[in-house]
């Protein structure tokens, strides 16, 4: 008998357990949210309420309260707000401060308006649609606010939380605004139906009927009574790959001013999403604005700076054969309210910039921006 096979126990159960508890333990005061692990240590995720309700999601399961809320208001001509981390990233936080979407709602409440946002890191054109439709299926938007983020045209997919039944079904219903995307066809493929023993979590894909799946089903259900941590993992899991992610980085010296590559096959998905996006408006006759977001130009850009320019242009001439309005926010916000990004979870004082988040401040300029450009459409 080989001596693997002999202490097998120790290896495929107590060995994993062990590791599994010191990560638990070390991570235990250094748990961020997984929305939060991309917005630096100085920036924090915020999402304005009124009342009980809020006016700012960051995961479609809220929907139906954010839409509660519109309707208890008295369900006025509302613009939804799409966008990624910079709509909800707040950096250096003080107590009773706002993002853009809270100052746009208290700036419309003179025109009886309001806006609704929703929100995700990394937020690609894809996921954006994909909100689109599952929030305007349950709210009557009047005007959708999207902004262009070169970078994240490099995402591809859609994220757990979107693949959902409703949107599943939208894709049957309204195919035309989702074809020839591979992510939302994935969605409505023909799946094997599966036996009661055989539908199980996510999380235990692939250790199905394994000692180690017994195991890790056993503390599923007895941890969370133990220490609250347990049900943090997923989130540790986020911070444990992140430390991997910063220090593959710091090895191939790669930091935030990187030229950031586009990647075409997924550059070309986010581009046909926002062909359906410009489709869906015009055909719902829903309001379409799109903007370039705000961008720090203290240092060089981390994109090809022709390419960057290109895709610019491009999507401006897409706006205007549509009849979208397109907005430029690049240099909306100055320099002194951007942070840079202190690398503190793996030891380290290092200090790199932020291309994405910025102050309060910052918030309040692009709200202004956008609020009047709002009041010249009436």
């Amino acid at each position: 008998m080989s001596f693997l096979h002999r202490y097998r126990f120790f290896f495929q159960v107590l060995l994993p357990v062990i590791l599994g508890c010191f990560l638990l333990v070390l991570y235990k005061d250094r748990i961020r949210a997984s929305a939060e692990i991309g917005l630096g240590k100085r920036t924090i995720a915020f999402k304005p309420k009124r009342g009980d309700f809020p006016i700012h999601i960051m995961n479609p399961a809220y929907v139906d309260t954010l839409v509660q809320g519109w309707k208890m208001r008295g369900s006025r001509h509302t613009i939804l707000w799409l966008g990624n981390s910079q709509l909800h990233g707040i950096n250096l936080y003080q107590k009773g401060q706002q993002n853009a979407v809270g100052m746009l709602w208290d700036s419309l409440q003179s025109l009886n308006r309001e806006v609704v946002g929703v929100s995700y890191p990394n937020a690609n054109l894809q996921e954006l649609l994909a909100t689109l439709l599952l929030v305007s299926k349950k709210l009557a938007v009047k005007d959708v606010l999207i902004p262009l983020f070169y970078d994240d045209l490099r995402e591809d997919g859609l994220r757990t939380i979107l693949q959902t039944d409703e949107l599943k079904e939208i894709c049957r219903t309204q195919k035309a605004f989702v074809s020839g995307l591979t992510s939302f066809e994935a969605l409505t493929a023909e799946k094997t139906e599966l036996t009661p023993k055989e539908q199980v979590s996510p999380d235990f894909e692939g250790i199905k009927e394994t000692t180690q799946e017994k195991t890790e089903r056993f503390l599923n259900t007895k941890a969370s009574a133990w220490f609250n941590t347990w049900e943090k993992r997923a989130d540790m899991r986020g911070n444990f790959f992140n430390t991997l992610y910063n220090v593959r980085n710091r090895m191939m010296g790669i930091d935030a001013t990187t030229i950031r590559k586009m990647i075409p096959g997924r550059y070309r998905a986010n581009l046909l999403a926002f062909h359906h996006i410009l489709d869906f408006c015009n055909n719902k006759q829903i309001r379409l604005t799109v903007y370039i977001p705000p961008l720090r130009n203290d240092a060089p850009i981390p994109y090809e700076s022709d390419l960057y320019k290109e895709f610019k242009m491009e999507l401006r001439k897409e706006c205007l054969k549509t009849g979208a309005h397109f907005l430029d926010l690049e240099k909306v916000v100055p320099n002194q309210y951007w942070d840079r990004l202190i690398n503190a979870q793996e030891g380290s004082v290092n200090e790199q910039l932020d291309y994405m988040h910025f102050q309060q401040e910052g918030h309040r300029l692009v709200a202004d921006t956008i609020f009047h450009h709002f009041v010249s459409l009436l």
